[in-house]
């Protein structure tokens, strides 16, 4: 018994070659750097886990050509041609940014397609690790990835209560909105509910009952919203509790809804004693702002630019209407990277930011050709990750979390470009990965 469960935590050392990157990774994908950054530029914002892809890349090639491990299989079909003809979109989506602009775009070229290859790289990897027979993959990326969002989530919360306690203004502005190590709000929220939906999945597939830190993550959700305040997170949290209510509602309501009413009638009374705090008079009012927006159907255009008193709102509104122009000047293919930034520098004088919609950027940049191919190829992961929740081929709950991971990424992405986040990928190449038993057969 103590040799099984060494085993599955400390796996013999020539193992070590599949454990320790799934480890270093479940790490680093929730860690964000920023390189480069100075007076006049904002800096390049990489994961951690790219400064380690390019050695796991080697290794793995390696190991591929050497014959160590098996070439990854999947169960979408025909996924190698799929990722080929969306690597070709996009290179194509390139070339037709500079017929349209004249000019190869820094920007673009970095981040979009170099960015694409990136992500393929995390697919893959997370393909190489679930196709392990010799390694319990699974395993070790669900307790590693959760238990550290768990740990820097409690660090998190406690400190900024702290500093927010303290009613040090300037402290509490760099602080607020709570961030962590993903050094962006929403980037953190879309990080958050995901490992909260997949951690519920984890804890839902076990024989035995619930861990107390399971209780204490469902309690602590109103109290991270609070400092949170990602509008988009407070949809996706109704979506989780929903989703899972219809999986299994005895459990959800013994489970999740307890601990979630506790902390909902402690962050309460929290608010009500600290009704000093900057932090939470900023949340208020972006509370306020989220009702502004139910009621744009009903004003005129004169209207929404005097009402809406969030700047960033005013923004995505102006950035929505240029990436429409866009893709209404080109529809079937796109503008082509770097055409939004350029409408938008000739239209308005300034580029604004980037398109928070993560379908309306590949309408306008890729057009519907580049967006029905990714739609298509998502809804067939989707399917296929959901059959094998419906055969009962999910035991320990790691196909419904990821399957959750994917439609919290569908949620938040309606408001936020959240396509080259990558967590997202390296989860979607563990799940579509045939198992290596399955392999064999």
């Amino acid at each position: 018994m103590v040799s099984r469960t060494l085993t599955q935590y400390f796996p013999p050392l020539k193992n070590l070659v599949y454990a320790v990157p799934a480890i270093l990774l479940c790490v680093a994908l929730q860690i964000q750097l920023t390189f480069f950054k100075n007076a006049d530029y904002l800096g390049i914002r990489l994961s951690a886990a790219d400064l380690l892809l390019p050695f796991l890349g080697c290794l793995i090639i390696g190991r591929l050509f050497l014959r160590r491990d098996p070439w990854p299989r999947w169960q979408v079909p025909y996924t190698y041609l799929w990722l080929l003809g969306l690597t070709t979109l996009m290179s194509f989506a390139l070339m037709n940014g500079y017929i349209h602009t004249g000019q190869w775009n820094p920007w673009a070229l970095i981040n979009k397609y170099a960015g694409w290859f990136v992500l393929l790289g995390y697919l893959g990897v997370g393909a190489w690790i679930a196709g392990q027979d010799r390694c319990n993959g699974k395993k070790i990326v669900a307790d590693t990835f959760i238990g550290f969002w768990v740990i820097t989530l409690i660090i998190s919360l406690i400190y900024m209560i702290y500093i927010d306690l303290a009613g040090t203004s300037h402290q509490i502005y760099n602080l607020y909105p709570i961030e962590a190590l993903m050094a962006n709000r929403n980037a953190y929220a879309f990080l958050s509910f995901s490992a909260l939906g997949f951690m519920t999945a984890h804890e839902m597939g076990k024989p035995k009952p619930a861990s107390f830190i399971f209780y204490l993550v469902w309690a602590l959700v109103p109290l991270f919203y609070i400092y949170n305040a990602s509008r988009a997170g407070l949809i996706v949290l109704f979506f989780i509790l929903l989703a899972y209510f219809i999986v299994n509602l005895k459990w959800s309501l013994r489970h999740i809804l307890i601990p979630l009413l506790i902390g909902i009638t402690l962050t309460i009374g929290y608010t009500l004693w600290h009704k000093d705090s900057l932090a939470l008079a900023v949340t208020f009012k972006r509370v306020h702002q989220t009702a502004q927006l139910t009621m744009l159907s009903e004003m005129s255009a004169a209207e929404v630019h005097e009402k809406l008193d969030y700047d960033g709102d005013q923004v995505r509104l102006h950035t929505f209407q240029d990436a429409l122009a866009v893709w209404q000047t080109h529809p079937v293919f796109g503008g082509g990277f770097g055409s939004f930034r350029k409408y938008q520098l000739e239209n308005r004088g300034t580029y604004s930011d980037v398109i928070d919609f993560t379908a309306l950027w590949l309408l306008a940049e890729t057009g519907l050709v580049g967006l029905g191919a990714f739609v298509v190829f998502f809804a067939l992961s989707l399917w296929r990750i959901f059959r094998r929740i419906r055969m009962k081929q999910d035991p320990d709950g790691f196909y419904l979390g990821v399957l959750m991971i994917m439609l919290v990424f569908a949620i938040m992405s309606l408001v936020h470009e959240l396509l080259y986040t990558r967590f997202l990928w390296f989860f979607m190449g563990m799940a579509l990965a045939v198992p290596a038993p399955e392999r064999h057969s």
